[in-house]
């Protein structure tokens, strides 16, 4: 069982920040089109960006290889669509208006073919016009914060220590969870351990790969503040729009 299945229930609670971002970065997306249309949310996870989506008035399909985080995901946002797909081998929807990729969720692309692919992916399926939206923890992050990492949570039925990896690099970091789960029938707890592993990449090249895939007018910000991007930011919202033709819906 995997770290996303075994904390599903708890995950809203562990990422209280995570969602707050979310909602701000749904704001920065609406603000660039007149109409709400159809947008697909890549590692959608519980969901809670697709309920945020629909509340604002968009048709959403939801994206996620994690059965449990879909069941989740499925309760808190009934009318959307939900896909159980991995994001390294997706198929192609209907075409879209928006792509969103919130929570880090590009970082576990572990190879640069598996970036390129997606991005290539988001540049098909949209609309003239069409926007993608993500966030990506940065290499200053990896390098300086993560292998420093600690931190622990205690919830009903779940403890869990997350620690950096001191052999973390610019490129390539990892987290370590230990964890005691709780199994709510038997009362009885487990305990698991796993590594997430997290690669990243200058904005010099995510925008190169962005711009091969045929997006222009690509711009990235701190991800946390939505203020201009410095050395010290630990993460990066981009925003990345495909050319548009007379008509389009975005602004």
């Amino acid at each position: 069982m995997s770290l996303y299945e075994r904390i599903a229930e708890d995950y809203d609670e562990l990422q209280a920040a995570a969602l707050v971002r979310a909602a701000r970065y749904v704001s920065e997306l609406t603000r660039v089109f007149d109409a709400a249309g159809h947008t697909v949310d890549l590692g959608c996870g519980t969901g809670h960006t697709c309920r945020l989506l629909h509340d604002s008035g968009w048709t959403v399909t939801g994206v996620d290889r994690s059965a449990a985080m879909l069941a989740q995901a499925r309760r808190r946002a009934p009318g959307c669509d939900f896909l159980q797909e991995d994001i390294e081998n997706l198929a192609a929807p209907p075409t879209a208006d928006g792509v969103v990729c919130f929570g880090d969720t590009l970082n576990h692309l572990v190879s640069d073919g598996a970036w390129q692919r997606t991005f290539g992916w988001a540049g098909e399926i949209l609309a003239d016009g069409g926007v993608l939206a993500f966030d990506v923890v940065t290499p200053h992050d990896h390098r300086d914060v993560w292998p420093h990492w600690l931190e622990v949570s205690e919830l009903s039925g779940l403890s869990l220590i997350v620690r950096g990896d001191p052999s973390s690099n610019p490129r390539r970091a990892r987290l370590l969870h230990t964890g005691f789960v709780e199994d709510r029938s038997s009362g009885l707890w487990t305990r698991f351990e796993e590594a997430v592993e997290h690669v990243s990449h200058d904005a010099e090249t995510v925008v190169a790969w962005l711009s091969e895939a045929g997006f222009e007018e690509v711009s990235y910000r701190d991800g946390d503040t939505l203020e201009d991007a410095t050395p010290e930011s630990t993460r990066w919202f981009f925003l990345a729009r495909l050319p548009r033709k007379a008509g389009t819906g975005l602004k």
